[in-house]
């Protein structure tokens, strides 16, 4: 029962995609990439209201898959700004910084545009390290990440607990 005969018709997600992109190199073996993306989603998996749940998106699922019937009728937006630093091995260290601001949303069907579950507003990350010997046989590296989280709706509480269920 958990996989629903009705949806054995779904499409495929498909996406159109757009991307600019800037690239450099330095002379002290560095490089600069800076990007700007748009990614519009078509056909994705939506469901019908339900509990009192305006709408329910594929776009948003993490780790289950859900029990409804769905139909293929939903669109997603993604669109940001990245850019990223890298410095190869000098003295045997490296680094390499990198930053996103991004927005990401989903529409179903008769609703308007909404932020979706992933829409973390922006992510960062700094890797680093050093090795030693001839074979770069030993190093120590590190990561930093600094992530915008994810986002979930307020919860219904009356409605959660008349159904037994977290009902957003």
């Amino acid at each position: 029962a958990y996989l629903l005969e009705n949806n054995k018709d779904l499409k495929l997600t498909v996406a159109d995609q757009l991307m600019l992109e800037y690239r450099t190199r330095f002379s002290n073996q560095s490089n600069l990439v800076a990007s700007v993306y748009v990614h519009y989603l078509n056909d994705a998996p939506v469901a019908p209201a339900s509990h009192n749940q305006p709408y329910w998106s594929m776009l948003n699922q993490w780790d289950e898959f859900p029990v409804a019937n769905m139909t293929s009728a939903g669109k997603g937006l993604n669109q940001g700004v990245e850019a990223a630093y890298e410095k190869r091995f000098y003295n045997q260290f490296y680094f390499l910084v990198n930053g996103s601001v991004y927005q990401s949303q989903f529409k179903a069907p008769e609703t308007e545009w909404q932020e979706g579950r992933f829409s973390g507003g922006y992510t960062s990350s700094l890797l680093l390290g050093k090795e030693w010997g001839a074979d770069r046989s030993f190093g120590v590296h590190f990561r930093f990440l600094y992530l915008g989280g994810l986002r979930h709706p307020s919860i219904n509480l009356l409605n959660s607990v008349t159904y037994g269920t977290t009902i957003y």
